[in-house]
């Protein structure tokens, strides 16, 4: 097997194109036949996940952090996906061209346009989870790391603001020639969930959400992840 091509891929697209047989889907993901694909893996690839242990990993808990860090990758490049897209639809679905084409470059350009994923373990993890007063929903174990999700500073800052037509109840109005970031929230956040509910039921791994919705201004989402 190609080494930029990952397992997860050819599953994937034998499930697409309705090939069963593992080394089939293989010899079509290797044949060209689907090049945006690959040039996802090389996105992926590229995609920086910091990692926070404080301490030296076991061998069993550096293949779980490998498997987290791809996991995060993937779901990085489907965020930056709908990022792009929203972007580029602003004027067509909000009615408004307060959202220009320069900020999107430059949030591109920043890195606004993906999340920010940091995976944490030990220590670590312990004293983050105190500082951020969920400490007591945190048990330190050999089996599961701290995976933390937080939004494209402006999303995180402003996500409340606009988009009071979609889903969730803390929205807010925005006047005229503002733009609403949560127009940006609310329909990029479904891919994070979407792709933690891919690897649940087609991957290797668990989530369990500690911190509940909007208990935090920034949205920021706290997973405990392990193996299955």
């Amino acid at each position: 097997m190609s080494e930029d091509i990952s397992e997860n891929l050819i599953k994937k697209v034998g499930r697409q194109v309705g090939l069963r047989d593992r080394d089939a889907a293989e010899e079509f993901v290797i044949g060209d036949h689907l090049p945006e694909e690959k040039d996802r893996e090389k996105r992926m690839a590229e995609i920086k996940i910091e990692v926070d242990a404080g301490e030296a990993l076991s061998p069993e808990k550096q293949a779980l952090v490998h498997n987290v860090t791809r996991v995060a990758q993937r779901i990085s490049i489907d965020f930056q996906d709908q990022m792009h897209h929203l972007m580029d639809n602003y004027q067509k679905d909000r009615g408004s061209d307060a959202f220009t084409p320069e900020m999107a470059q430059k949030m591109k350009e920043k890195g606004h346009d993906l999340p920010r994923f940091t995976i944490k373990d030990g220590e670590a993890a312990q004293k983050f989870m105190e500082e951020v007063g969920e400490a007591e929903r945190w048990d330190l174990n050999e089996n599961s790391v701290l995976l933390v999700f937080n939004l494209p500073r402006p999303i995180a800052r402003f996500w409340h603001r606009g988009a009071t037509d979609s889903w969730g109840e803390q929205s807010v109005e925005v006047g005229e020639g503002e733009v609403e970031w949560g127009y940006f929230y609310r329909e990029s956040m479904p891919t994070i969930w979407e792709g933690v509910g891919y690897e649940e039921c087609e991957g290797t791994l668990t989530f369990d959400r500690i911190n509940g919705g909007g208990t935090t201004r920034s949205q920021q989402v706290l997973l405990c992840v392990g193996s299955q």
